[in-house]
C-alpha cells in the first residue's frame, strides 16, 4: 500500500500537487469553507514534500498560498468560531520565505562554482525570482509588524527596497511599497516623531523618482499629467492623437497618486507653508504644489483608465485639510459608476461626509432582490395571520 501511495505521489509530482492546491484554494475563497482551505494548504505542503523541499518555486507557491490563507481566515473565524488567526498563517509563510533565502543563497554559490552549467539549467533561480520572494516577505512583515514600532517600520521598508534593488523594473514591487508607505504615512501618529517630516518628504520624493524612471521606460513623460489636466480644464477640443499607451502607465499613475495624496493629507502644514511663501490667504489648504501635483497625477490615471484615480481623489477631497464636498461627491460617484468601489471602499475615509444624504445613499450596502422578496413574503404572512385573528 505504501509503495502504491509513493508511486501515485511520484506520478502526480510537485507541479500536480501545486495545481491541485491552487484549485482547492479557489474553491475555499469562493465558498469560504475552512475544510477546503485546509485541504488546499495540505496539497501545497505535499508538493514540497514530494519535491524534496529544495526547489525554490514549489516552496514559493506554498508561501503565497499561506499568505492567501491568512487573508481568507479572517472571514472564516466569524463563521466557525475556530481561533486560528491570520497571524499564524502569515508567520508560517514568513518562515517559508526564510527557507527560500537559503535556497537562493545555495543556488548562487552553485552558480559561482558551475557558471556554464547553471546558465543552461531551466530550474535556475534568478534575481527576479528572489525579488518576488522578498516582496512577499515585505508584505507579510508589514502585516505582522507593530503599528507603533519604528524598528519594524524600517525593517519592512528595507525589505521592499531590497526587492526593488533585485528587480529594478518591477512595477509590482514599487506599487506594493507605495501602498505600504501610504498606509503608514496616514497612520504616522502611532510612530510619534520618527520618521520626521523631512524623512517622510525624502521617502516620497525618492519614491516619485523611481516612478519617473519606470514611466519613462514605458514611454510616458510625467510633465504630460499637467498638460492632460490643462486641456480638460480649458475644454481644449484639440486633443492630440494618443498613441497606444503602455498598460502599466495608468496603474503606475494611480498608485503614485495614491501615495502623493497620502503624503499631502498627512502633512497639510507643508502646503500651508508653501502658500504663506506666496502670500496667499485662504481658509483651506487647497492649492499647494504637492496637492496640485497629486490631483493631476490621479486625474491622468483616470484619463487613461476609467476605473482608476477617482477613489483616491474622493479620499483627498474628503480629508479635513482639503475638504471639498462637491469634488468629493463628483469623484466618489464617478468611481462608483465604474465599479471601483467594489474593489476598495472605506467609509472611515469619508467621516466629514457621513451625514450627507448623497453619501448615505452611496455607502449603504446593496439590497438583493431575493432579500426584498423574503421581506415582502414575511409581511404578507403577517397580514394573513392578523386577518385570521380578526375573523375569529
Amino acid at each position: 500500500m505504501q509503495q502504491l501511495t509513493e508511486d501515485a505521489d511520484a506520478a502526480l509530482g510537485p507541479v500536480g500537487f501545486s495545481l491541485w492546491g491552487s484549485s482547492l484554494l479557489v474553491v475555499a475563497t469562493e465558498t469560504r469553507r475552512r475544510e477546503a482551505l485546509d485541504q488546499a494548504l495540505g496539497k501545497f505542503q505535499k508538493a514540497v514534500e514530494v519535491d524534496g523541499g529544495t526547489t525554490f518555486e514549489t516552496r514559493f507557491q506554498f508561501a503565497k498560498a499561506l499568505k492567501e490563507g491568512g487573508d481568507l481566515v479572517t472571514f472564516l473565524e466569524h463563521e466557525d468560531g475556530r481561533q486560528q488567526t491570520k497571524e499564524q498563517y502569515y508567520r508560517r509563510a514568513l518562515k517559508v520565505c526564510g527557507e527560500l533565502q537559503e535556497i537562493y543563497r545555495t543556488e548562487m554559490e552553485k552558480e559561482e562554482e558551475q557558471r556554464e552549467e547553471s546558465e543552461e539549467d531551466d530550474d535556475k533561480v534568478t534575481a527576479e525570482d528572489f525579488a518576488e520572494a522578498k516582496l512577499l516577505e515585505a508584505v507579510l512583515q508589514g502585516l505582522l509588524e507593530g503599528s507603533s514600532s519604528v524598528e519594524d517600520f524600517r525593517r519592512t521598508l528595507a525589505l521592499y527596497q531590497e526587492a526593488i534593488e533585485l528587480s529594478p523594473g518591477s512595477a509590482e514591487a514599487l506599487m506594493e511599497m507605495t501602498n505600504y508607505l501610504a498606509a503608514r504615512c496616514l497612520g504616522r501618529e502611532s510612530l510619534r516623531a520618527t520618521p520626521t517630516a523631512e524623512e517622510w518628504t525624502k521617502l516620497f520624493d525618492d519614491l516619485e523618482s523611481q516612478y519617473n524612471r519606470l514611466l519613462t521606460e514605458a514611454g510616458f513623460d510625467m510633465k504630460e499629467c499637467h498638460e492632460i489636466c490643462r486641456r480638460k480644464d480649458t475644454h481644449d477640443q484639440e486633443e492630440p492623437e494618443e498613441e497606444e499607451i503602455d498598460e502599466r502607465v495608468p496603474h503606475l499613475l494611480n498608485t503614485l497618486g495614491k501615495g502623493l495624496a497620502a503624503f499631502v493629507r498627512s502633512f497639510p502644514e507643508l502646503e500651508s507653508l508653501e502658500k504663506k511663501k506666496h502670500k496667499q490667504k485662504r481658509k483651506k489648504v487647497d492649492g499647494g504644489p504637492r496637492f496640485t501635483h497629486a490631483v493631476e497625477v490621479l486625474r491622468s490615471a483616470h484619463h487613461f483608465h476609467d476605473k482608476l484615480g477617482g477613489y483616491y481623489l474622493a479620499c483627498l477631497y474628503a480629508s479635513p485639510a482639503f475638504e471639498d464636498e462637491e469634488n468629493c461627491r463628483t469623484w466618489l460617484e464617478t468611481a462608483d459608476s465604474y465599479g471601483a468601489l467594489e474593489d476598495e471602499f472605506d467609509a472611515q475615509e469619508f467621516t466629514a461626509m457621513h451625514e450627507k444624504q448623497w453619501f448615505m445613499r452611496l455607502a449603504q450596502p446593496p439590497v438583493h432582490i431575493e432579500e426584498l422578496e423574503d421581506e415582502n413574503e414575511g409581511e404578507d404572512d403577517g397580514e394573513e395571520e392578523d386577518d385570521g385573528e380578526e375573523e375569529e
